[in-house]
């Protein structure tokens, strides 16, 4: 089957992982991906299946998709959001690049048997809507994680062209099952086009992480923004003797968390910045850690805390998103989502006590692999893409 792959940035780790299962793939001949930055993995780049066409300056016309009716329907239809945001202009400007993304594809040639997928359904997936709309008969799906699935939080209430995206696709791949009950519950008329299909990490033979003998060290994994709420685990843990905080990540309010944490504090908090995917397992495999931590006020089902559970490392999280299917009693500690800080500091005590075993720490590696393996995940996904695609392909036409 031949792929044409659309995502912002295919440098991030579980973007590439999928990446280059597909490619290893017998069944899949060959990968056009579209992004808006390089590849830098050569081992996807260079791969001869692979092509890879980068969004710059495209001088391209329009598709042939009605612009003023599309702004208009969508200002129309939510002008109480758009006037209360200021964001028309914003609206305006993003329709048009979209529209131009869309025209570089479909002037770039399109096969009668490409399966069209975007790994968030965000940008990728209203290009894609956009093809559709002016007739594109290719099968075509989306994969929804936390921000391009609810509505609310960052969002603030409302997703542009909503609708319109979720009626031209043809299948719908949330990560999680709670991600599935959101989107089929505000959306009715997409039961029949949705499923879930979980993503996963690549296992190895890991070494198991041990608990510290004395203290407790805290890790967390993310990048710095506003949903992660890492200003709140300072918040909750900031009266915890002899304990560590070591956040891994940066990103746009790094600087306003590294000035938070300037605040005197019983807690030691540690902030190296960015971490390659080998160092955090580095870091895992050689320090001594009670739990990870993520008090995040929206999550799909976070990749970050595999990676953490594979080295038998217990999870304190907050109930969001698709976080109950992978925080469970046997692999951490959930949290309600309007917490206190002393159920924080609970959550952290209990997780030192009840799994500082070995085979406490063994029995959560063993959940990873059983359910968030990615070479079984994947190939979950790959099944699924060649029976739509064999399904679709034999549909008879109108």
């Amino acid at each position: 089957m031949t792929i044409i792959f659309l995502a912002h940035d295919c440098n991030m780790t579980f973007i590439a992982n999928e990446l280059r299962f597909l490619l290893a793939s017998d069944k899949v001949k060959q990968i056009i991906i579209y992004t808006d930055f390089p590849i830098q993995d050569e081992e996807i780049a260079l791969h001869d299946k692979c092509t890879v066409y980068i969004f710059g300056k495209m001088y391209t016309p329009l598709l042939c998709i009605p612009f003023r009716t599309m702004a208009l329907q969508e200002l129309i239809g939510h002008f109480g959001w758009y006037l209360k945001r200021k964001k028309w202009k914003e609206l305006l400007i993003t329709l048009r690049n979209h529209l131009k993304k869309a025209s570089f594809i479909h002037e770039n040639g399109i096969p009668d048997d490409a399966i069209l997928y975007s790994y968030w359904a965000g940008s990728g997936a209203f290009i894609i809507s956009c093809l559709k709309r002016v007739g594109l008969k290719n099968l075509a799906l989306t994969r929804l994680h936390a921000f391009d699935i609810y509505e609310d939080g960052d969002n603030q209430g409302h997703i542009p062209w909503r609708s319109f995206v979720l009626k031209q696709l043809d299948s719908l791949i949330t990560i999680s099952e709670h991600g599935q009950r959101y989107l089929t519950g505000k959306y009715p008329f997409t039961q029949s086009k949705t499923r879930t299909i979980t993503l996963g990490i690549p296992l190895r033979e890991e070494s198991l992480n041990k608990a510290p003998v004395a203290g407790k060290q805290i890790v967390s994994c993310s990048w710095v923004g506003t949903r992660k709420n890492l200003t709140g685990v300072f918040d909750a843990l900031q009266n915890m003797t002899n304990t560590t905080w070591t956040h891994l990540g940066d990103g746009g309010d790094f600087e306003n968390l590294k000035n938070h944490v300037n605040n005197p504090s019983a807690l030691q908090v540690q902030l190296p910045g960015r971490f390659s995917q080998d160092d955090i397992r580095t870091f895992y495999r050689e320090k001594e850690i009670t739990c990870f931590i993520s008090l995040s006020t929206n999550e799909g089902l976070p990749v970050s805390m595999m990676e953490a559970l594979a080295f038998g490392i217990p999870v304190v999280s907050t109930d969001v998103g698709g976080c109950a299917e992978i925080v469970t009693p046997e692999t951490g500690v959930l949290l309600p989502k309007k917490y206190t800080h002393e159920d924080v500091v609970k959550a952290v005590n209990n997780c030192a006590q009840k799994f500082a075993a070995p085979e406490a720490r063994k029995r959560i590696q063993d959940f990873i692999r059983q359910h968030f393996d990615a070479e079984k995940n994947y190939q979950k996904f790959l099944d699924f893409l060649q029976e739509e695609s064999i399904k679709h392909l034999n549909k008879p036409t109108r």
